[in-house]
């Protein structure tokens, strides 16, 4: 299953937008899908259009068989808004974006532009931190995933096939087991938690390699468990506004700068 067919990476020609680009053409060129990069902002459209193509070429080694030239496109307006448009009008069925800060600042990270690309997205996102982590290669004739383990990090109270399976689908896009984690707390029967773990896998129909249990902080155990697992990809579901914050475990999760985080809306 390729888990993607269209991919949009969102730049804004900062210091960390190769690392973005870097990643998305990593994860479109591995799922064969096409890619789109987009920056919103002013200037000339046309000037910022090659702005786009010269970074792709100085970051995608030339001749790669695994990608097509992407589209490029400039658009004006609110970042998010325009992000999320380009998303709909490129039927696009993922968005890279990067977040800016780590430490204290990192409260902020998910402040404006991600915080809204959370709340409102109906496809999945993909969060690059500007930590120097790299878990995709880029060769002149392949691409390799270097993920390790796929952690999906599980809130039972929620519905998660969608979480679960594009899950599984990344996992055996780069021949990873797929593990499943939950959070609960101090007073939480682990042994349930497991079973309910593995009956969400068998509901989703996907293969597991483990389940881990952890109790305390969700975010902090989230960030233990993927770098005891040594993953570099946590693929997490996104609450409804209703029930919580959008992006708010996401946000500190990215914290520890030593995971990607693909946050899954539900559907």
């Amino acid at each position: 299953m390729t888990p993607f067919r269209s991919v949009l990476c969102a730049l804004d020609f900062s210091d960390h937008s190769r690392a973005v680009l870097y990643h998305a053409a990593g994860i479109a060129g591995a799922s064969g899908a096409r890619l789109t990069l987009l920056h919103v902002g002013g200037g000339d459209a046309a000037d910022v259009e090659r702005q786009l193509q010269s970074l792709y070429f100085e970051t995608v080694p030339y001749g790669a068989p695994y990608l097509a030239d992407p589209h490029v496109e400039a658009r004006d307006g609110q970042r998010a808004d325009a992000i999320l448009a380009a998303a709909r009008d490129r039927a696009v069925d993922l968005i890279v974006t990067g977040t800016r800060a780590r430490g204290m600042i990192a409260r902020m990270l998910l402040g404006s532009t991600t915080t809204r690309l959370l709340q409102e997205t109906d496809r999945p996102v993909l969060l690059v931190p500007p930590s120097g982590l790299e878990v995709v290669s880029l060769s002149t004739d392949r691409v390799g995933l270097h993920f390790g383990a796929v952690v999906a990090a599980v809130d039972l109270a929620e519905r998660n096939d969608a979480q679960l399976r594009l899950a599984s689908a990344l996992a055996a896009l780069a021949r990873q087991p797929l593990m499943l984690l939950s959070v609960g707390d101090a007073s939480a029967d682990e042994h349930e938690i497991a079973r309910a773990l593995r009956a969400r896998a068998k509901e989703a129909d996907v293969t597991i390699g483990a389940v881990i249990v952890r109790k305390g902080q969700v975010a902090e155990e989230i960030g233990r468990a993927a770098k005891h697992e040594q993953a570099g990809i946590v693929v997490m579901g996104l609450r409804k506004a209703a029930r919580g914050t959008p992006g708010a475990v996401a946000s500190a999760v990215l914290e520890s700068g030593r995971t990607l985080v693909l946050a899954v809306p539900e559907v």
